[in-house]
């Protein structure tokens, strides 16, 4: 009787760990600032959700994402999870150029960071890009099992 009891216990907890899977497809959008703003959560800039698409393997995360309509696609690189904790490093495919008489022309690929925590469907993170800084929320769109 003992051990169909043990037993019955482990398939409870096993039913009540959350799914920590974090492959697949998310739609994140900024946490708003203190008070009743209306217009919280949004986007970026525009209102169209940060898309991540995230493959995880042995803890190392690579993908991509679509941030605003720029910088727009980003590659994901020093992608890291571990436990319910993950973090990379963003990097726009679209430039920003500008010329100075003084260097010519810069030639500038924009570099995001992100880390954040896992729950079950549901990521918070930190996005920081240079001196922006914002808590954002996703909710997965499509699970990726790899």
């Amino acid at each position: 009787m003992r051990p169909a009891i043990l037993f019955l216990a482990a398939l409870v907890a096993l039913r009540q760990t959350p799914n920590l899977h974090l492959s697949g497809d998310w739609d994140a959008v900024c946490v708003g600032p203190p008070g009743d703003d209306p217009n919280w959560p949004k986007a970026l800039h525009t209102g169209i959700p940060t898309k991540l698409y995230l493959n995880v393997s042995g803890g190392n995360i690579s993908g991509t994402a679509v941030v605003d309509y720029w910088p727009g696609l980003s590659d994901i690189s020093d992608g890291r999870m571990d436990g319910d904790r993950f973090s990379f490093t963003l990097t726009g495919r679209s430039p920003s150029r500008s010329w100075s008489p003084e260097r010519g022309e810069v030639v500038l690929y924009p570099v995001m960071y992100i880390v954040g925590i896992l729950r079950a469907d549901e990521i918070t993170y930190t996005f920081k890009w240079g001196k922006f800084q914002t808590e954002m929320n996703g909710k997965r769109v499509t699970e990726n099992r790899n």
